[in-house]
């Protein structure tokens, strides 16, 4: 059975420069996802250096927890290189679309590595069906699925509201890359869990495509 050295070294890398960043504004604000950085000052880095950054340690905690829960299991089952795909095509991707959506503020701003643990998330709904994970305040271990419902409803909501450094444009990015990651990896999918795909993709792509036509 394979060992998570992946994960590991992901949350490790992240954590240093996470810690890093709560103490040293400069190195924060230099990292960050920020649209006009990237658009006009063309520091296109930040597309991936934002992603080891959080904006606080409930931020960073909820995020690495909610990464070794779910990459533990995809890279035991599937190896490190899945692992490690599914978390940079989630972090690009999510990026992305926060770009796409937010083109036209050029004030808006966020951090974290959301994107990419939601590819390893929603990437494991479907290839290891049947998973759990524990979340407070529950007192029993939601369905992987039921988290999945939960967390898009959330982001959803959280990006229609906005005003927080944590990029819920990034969070239907990354879900989504992990969905297509999944088919890719195991094409059965489609027709072996269809209904919640088209539960869990249809509403978001209408959503994303509706936002992105508003902005």
């Amino acid at each position: 059975m394979n060992h998570p050295y992946v994960t590991f070294a992901i949350i490790g890398f992240t954590a240093a420069a996470s810690i890093a960043g709560f103490g040293n504004r400069g190195l924060f604000e230099k990292n960050l996802f920020s649209v006009r950085a990237i658009l006009v000052d063309r520091e296109v880095y930040r597309l991936v250096t934002s992603q080891l950054f959080h904006a606080n340690w409930a931020h960073l905690l909820f995020n690495m927890i909610s990464l070794y829960s779910f990459g533990d299991i995809i890279e035991r089952n599937f190896g490190p290189g899945l692992t490690a795909a599914l978390y940079g095509a989630g972090a690009l991707c999510g990026d992305l679309v926060a770009l796409a959506i937010r083109r036209k503020n050029m004030n808006y701003s966020a951090v974290g590595a959301s994107g990419a643990v939601c590819a390893v998330i929603f990437s494991s709904i479907f290839l290891l069906p049947g998973g759990s994970i524990y979340i407070l305040p529950f007192p029993v271990p939601l369905p992987s699925w039921v988290y999945g419902v939960l967390f898009m409803v959330i982001s959803l909501y959280g990006l229609g509201r906005g005003g927080s450094l944590i990029g819920h444009d990034a969070h239907i990015g990354g879900a989504l890359a992990g969905i297509i990651g999944a088919v890719a990896q195991r094409p059965s999918v489609v027709y072996e869990n269809y209904i919640l795909l088209t539960a869990l993709t249809v509403p978001v792509v209408i959503l994303l495509v509706y936002y992105i036509r508003k902005a």
